[in-house]
């Protein structure tokens, strides 16, 4: 879509007089460091909130032109997507410009780039106010434990929000900030030391195997999983592991958001899963279990749950999953499904 194609898409969204839906997707659509000014003008689209462009090599050189184009715009963005973008160091300035741009801004990836400390310092600076901030995702770029300074002081800012926040009398007055920093060259050292800071608040540092919450580094367990990605949760394994996390979501109030995609977790472990986890959580709202070789009787099971009077989950993401695929399929089989919709009360997002 680089060049004339994204120049008359963003023009002729921004001209126009009906909101879109709230997400542009141009991922993977060849952009280069050329395309910034049309990548500004996709975000200034009426309605925007959320923007996904990864997945293009926009480089530095597309990212500040980028970001001189988005300052005299109005913005409303809650989501940023500038993963796998071929960003690198020396960036760092002009991403913190970027965000300061969107005051609204709630998640930011980043990850999969060649990002480098002093980038880290300028970006984490950039939200020492930004009490809207809820995941910063800065996994598989060149970090190192340098960075521990900067995490520091953008939770001790967090926790300053927090004093300052009118009304405010717990630890719990901003939402929770997820900072996810695994496949980094980043050591437990580092996680000690900002956990015994005590400035962590109920915000976590997720790094793969383990993750700092409080004021403790705990190894990501099946009874503390937030994030667990590349084939380690199978449907073979899904009477214990799959069955002890379904119970563990059941009795967990404070978990909100999961992510399993790309397992091998399938039908038994989607029942499993919905029983008696998903059907008695009113905490979770979000379930991503794409990539999972998901039928549709795993699809109705998981379905069945949400539709239960307790459940309070309010987006489920099944994409790239064969739930449409198998050829015995009938027209029952699908006004099941259909016949379920209607009954999940709290539900807003279906992939």
């Amino acid at each position: 879509l680089h060049g004339a194609p994204l120049n008359a898409i963003s023009n002729a969204l921004a001209k126009s007089k009906r909101n879109v839906t709230g997400v542009l997707h141009v991922g993977s659509s060849s952009l280069t460091c050329n395309d910034g000014q049309s990548l500004a003008t996709c975000a200034s689209v009426p309605g925007l909130t959320k923007l996904h462009a990864d997945g293009n090599a926009i480089g530095n050189t597309g990212l500040a032109e980028f970001r001189r184009n988005i300052e005299t715009m109005n913005h409303h963005l809650t989501h940023l997507g500038l993963a796998f973008c071929s960003l690198s160091h020396g960036c760092g300035t002009e991403l913190a410009s970027v965000t300061r741009q969107f005051p609204h801004l709630q998640s930011l990836w980043l990850h999969n780039n060649a990002l480098e400390e002093p980038d880290i310092n300028h970006l984490l600076a950039g939200f020492h106010d930004r009490a809207h901030i809820q995941h910063i995702h800065i996994q598989d770029n060149h970090l190192d434990d340098d960075i521990g300074d900067a995490v520091l002081g953008f939770l001790r800012s967090r926790r300053q929000c927090e004093r300052n926040h009118p009304g405010a009398d717990s630890v719990t007055s901003l939402p929770r900030c997820v900072i996810y920093t695994s496949r980094n060259n980043i050591s437990t050292a580092m996680l000690d030391i900002v956990a015994q800071s005590g400035v962590c608040g109920h915000d976590i540092i997720h790094h793969g195997g383990t993750f700092v919450t409080g004021n403790a580094v705990r190894e990501l367990s099946i009874k503390s999983i937030v994030e667990q990605t590349g084939g380690e949760l199978s449907g073979s394994v899904s009477n214990t592991m799959t069955s002890s996390l379904s119970k563990y979501i059941e009795q967990d109030t404070s978990l909100t958001y999961i992510e399993l995609q790309h397992n091998q977790i399938n039908n038994d472990g989607t029942r499993a899963l919905a029983t008696p986890g998903l059907r008695q959580s009113s905490a979770l709202q979000y379930l991503c279990l794409g990539r999972n070789n998901i039928h549709l009787s795993g699809a109705v099971a998981l379905l069945e749950a949400v539709a239960s009077n307790n459940s309070g989950l309010r987006a489920l993401d099944l994409a790239n999953n064969p739930v449409f695929n198998d050829k015995n399929i009938g027209d029952a089989d699908l006004q099941a499904l259909l016949t379920l919709l209607p009954q999940c009360r709290h539900l807003r997002f279906l992939d």
